[in-house]
């Protein structure tokens, strides 16, 4: 088990510290791409391509209003992550027309690597109860698809926004929900999170974590049993030759090991 949560947490780190171009002007402290709470959000227009929905901010409740529908009015209610707009990196020092941001009309390189789904571009217009106005524009993906660049009208720097909040603006622009597929890291990550989970309600395959020697002195008296009952003794033998554990094994797959149920005799077959 133990082997298992050090698994976990280290793709919890790689997914925390993903990274992309210009690591190095990184500000770790501040994570907030536009500062307004949702209380204080007048009204917030969505925008994926040519389909764009505005909402009405009521102290923290939205209502449709141009575009919008009581469809994707429930879906920015039912969120508690829409506002403050969070970051996960924040680039200083960058020049946000660096053709891999995606950001400027004329980069071509980052253009290409936009959300089919945005088409022209993904963006947020959000106007404050003190009648500020701010809009956040979405470039392209990130090197390693972990999420997209974003920059703030009057903000030079360079925002690095999670998949899921660009998902929202196309959702909401459309007026349905819309999910981007889970990367790599993320789907190895539920993977994991769903294997520990199944461990932990005693539904896994605790035998398959235990020492190699273990498993053959279980696999040894398993077969003593087999034999005593006439039946082939082939456990120890598959539990020698399990690649469990083992780097380059061809299909992730291990040797069945002995399991919990088999591996103790019953007294009467005690010598």
């Amino acid at each position: 088990m133990s082997r298992a949560l050090a698994l976990l947490a280290g793709l919890v780190v790689a997914v925390g510290g993903l990274s992309a171009c210009g690591d190095d002007d990184l500000s770790s402290v501040d994570v907030l791409a536009i500062d307004v709470p949702a209380e204080r959000v007048a009204s917030v227009t969505y925008t994926a391509g040519t389909k764009s929905a505005t909402f009405e901010g009521r102290n923290g409740v939205f209502v449709p209003g141009a575009g919008g529908t009581a469809e994707s009015a429930t879906l920015i209610n039912a969120s508690d992550t829409t506002f403050p707009i969070l970051a996960y990196r924040i680039m200083d020092n960058v020049d946000p027309a660096t053709p891999d941001f995606g950001l400027a009309s004329a980069a071509s390189t980052g253009a290409a690597a936009r959300a089919s789904e945005c088409g022209a571009g993904c963006s947020i217009a959000l106007t404050d109860t003190d009648g500020v106005t701010r809009k956040l524009s979405v470039g392209a993906r990130s090197f390693n698809s972990a999420g997209f660049y974003a920059t703030v009208e009057g903000d030079p720097r360079v925002f690095l926004l999670i998949s899921a909040t660009v998902a929202q603006i196309i959702s909401l622009a459309n007026g349905r929900p819309f999910a981007f597929p889970p990367t790599k890291q993320e789907a190895e990550l539920a993977a994991t999170q769903a294997r520990l989970s199944e461990e932990a309600a005693g539904r896994g395959a605790p035998e398959a974590n235990y020492d190699p020697y273990l498993r053959q002195v279980l696999a040894a008296e398993q077969d003593r049993k087999a034999a005593k009952a006439g039946r082939p003794a082939e456990a120890l033998l598959k539990a020698a030759t399990s690649t469990q554990d083992q780097p380059g094994q061809s299909n992730g797959q291990a040797t069945a090991a002995p399991t919990a149920n088999e591996q103790q005799p019953d007294d009467s077959e005690r010598e």
